[in-house]
């Protein structure tokens, strides 16, 4: 389903979040506000390596990144649309362990192999919060966001019985870079809560992204079901400077 989603879907959250806030909060005074947004994030990506290619998986360790960035909120009654615009650190970590046989001598070795990805976006989320209170209190938020890779590359190392693989250094596979073997684009969905109070905002979301990041590792094991999206579970804090009259 999240495949389906294209750039478009933001202008079409836009629409629908207006419709909202406007019919739920026609009688109230709409409130503009904007302010900087801060905040770290830990990243991660829902697949990797089949198991026949490197082993199984010894350990996943995300990515801890950080957010900031500029936020506005439209505020109507209980409803808000809040746009925002960032610099978002993301990526991941995973080590996995098995055996390989070489198929010209049929050796057996003990495979180490671990992935390291860091990515930079900028990135372009659109929330629509609802305020259990008007001026503040506990929110629930939905929305979307856009991502564009401006940074970042993805490296492997690998041994063989402990020792450097094939012969030679340690294996360092530097493909992964935005020109070259990673998706650029991204787009997926946010949901969460938070808490208001005045002027300060604190929230924690989830991202849940629709497209695979690693395409090159996708290629080159020809695996269809192979899927590495991104996933974000973020929590910021915002000032948000009341521009009301």
């Amino acid at each position: 389903m999240l495949s389906c989603l294209s750039p478009p879907s933001l202008a079409s959250l836009f629409t629908v979040s207006v419709i909202l806030v406007a019919s739920f909060g026609a009688e109230a005074q709409v409130k503009f506000s904007l302010g900087p947004r801060v905040g770290v994030q830990q990243t991660s990506q829902k697949n990797y390596y089949p198991d026949d290619l490197y082993g199984q998986l010894q350990g996943s360790t995300p990515r801890y990144g950080l957010q900031a960035g500029i936020v506005g909120s439209i505020q109507c009654g209980h409803f808000a649309i809040q746009p925002a615009v960032l610099y978002s650190q993301k990526g991941f970590r995973y080590t996995q362990e098995g055996l390989y046989t070489f198929f010209y001598d049929k050796s057996t070795y003990v495979v180490t192999a671990s992935t390291v990805s860091n990515l930079d976006y900028i990135e372009v989320p659109l929330n629509l919060v609802y305020s259990i209170n008007r001026e503040g209190g506990f929110q629930i938020i939905v929305g979307l966001y856009e991502a564009t890779g401006v940074g970042g590359k993805t490296s492997r190392r690998a041994t063989l019985d402990g020792k450097p693989a094939y012969g030679g250094p340690i294996y360092s596979d530097d493909y992964g870079s935005f020109r070259q073997g990673l998706q650029r684009y991204d787009i997926g969905l946010t949901g969460g809560v938070g808490y208001k109070y005045k002027a300060l905002q604190v929230q924690a979301i989830y991202g849940l992204g629709a497209f695979n990041v690693d395409q090159q590792t996708r290629r080159n094991i020809a695996a269809a079901n192979y899927n590495s999206p991104n996933r974000s579970l973020q929590l910021t804090a915002a000032y948000l400077f009341s521009f009301n009259p």
